[in-house]
């Protein structure tokens, strides 16, 4: 019988891919988006998530077996500029939908990030202590806390930096880098910033095979190798047939808000890689070389 699994955040980058994943692999998707409709990818609704009682009743009669929370305030400087709104959005929406979820016995997955840690070492474990330091960081973590006290059964992923292109709705840093170089014009990118990049797809595949396995407690979702963001813009360059030269390095002291930017939020990815091998092995400059022959398919089809 297939899954009856309902997805946040469907219209964004990770859960439009998702949802558009699974529908095709014998999971009963209903996507749930605020704002864009995804008619014509998989079945759908719109809902404003801080409705609170329309989200429980939304839970509580479609009684889903998997819930993937994907919707968030999700970038550093938007939740800085409006923590309110981030706290309404990342935690307050978290708990009340681990609290319809823990109603129906339905496992939650929960998407959460590297900004639960401080930035400083790099390398972290799921057994790491976590330390935010910013708005986005603060507000994941206390929803991490709010949910792991509620549901009997849940899985915590943070993710990493996702690469790569998106799958039709959503745009992705990849997406936005790339119509910059391919206009010709330079962009400058961190050389001190440290990340575990991991493909879009790679991420898919991993959260497929966490629901499939009905993987309970904390992953953490990153490549397996470590860059900087000067070192993953080249990287694209490379795989996309453009000039390096545009790719220019600075440091996170030009940024006007670098005192909320963690320098190195790598992971040490042992727990996802002794689960499933298989995940996570492709390089960077791989995945997106494989983009650049599909979009090459896609541009002559």
């Amino acid at each position: 019988m297939p899954e009856r699994t309902l997805i946040t955040g469907a219209s964004g980058l990770l859960g439009f891919a998702l949802a558009t994943h699974l529908v095709h692999r014998d999971f009963d998707i209903l996507g749930v988006s605020r704002t864009q409709s995804c008619v014509g990818h998989f079945p759908n609704v719109r809902l404003d998530l801080t409705q609170f009682d329309k989200l429980r009743d939304l839970v509580h009669n479609l009684r889903p077996t998997v819930i993937v929370h994907a919707a968030a305030l999700s970038t550093v400087i938007p939740c800085e500029r409006s923590p309110d709104e981030a706290w309404l959005q990342n935690y307050s929406v978290t708990k009340h939908l681990a609290d319809a979820a823990n109603h129906v016995s339905a496992h939650l997955v929960f998407i959460s990030t590297d900004q639960v840690f401080d930035g400083q070492q790099g390398l972290y474990n799921e057994t790491a202590l976590p330390r935010p330091t910013n708005v986005y960081g603060k507000t994941k973590r206390a929803a991490e806390e709010a949910l792991s006290s509620i549901c009997k059964r849940f899985l915590i992923i943070r993710s990493n930096n996702i690469v790569g292109r998106n799958f039709g709705m959503g745009l992705s840093f990849t997406d936005k880098l790339l119509e910059v170089l391919l206009s010709g014009r330079p962009v400058t990118l961190f050389t001190d910033q440290i990340r575990s990049p991991i493909h879009l797809r790679e991420c898919v595949h991993a959260i497929e095979c966490c629901l499939r396995n009905r993987v309970e407690g904390y992953i953490n979702l990153g490549g397996h190798e470590v860059q900087s963001r000067y070192e993953t813009g080249l990287a694209l360059a490379q795989a996309y047939n453009i000039s390096q030269d545009l790719i220019l390095p600075c440091t996170m002291s030009s940024h006007p808000d670098r005192d909320f930017l963690h320098r190195d939020g790598s992971f040490n990815t042992t727990k996802l890689r002794s689960l499933f091998p298989s995940i996570a092995g492709e390089t960077v400059v791989a995945g997106f070389r494989r983009d650049f022959i599909a979009d090459r398919k896609l541009n002559h089809a």
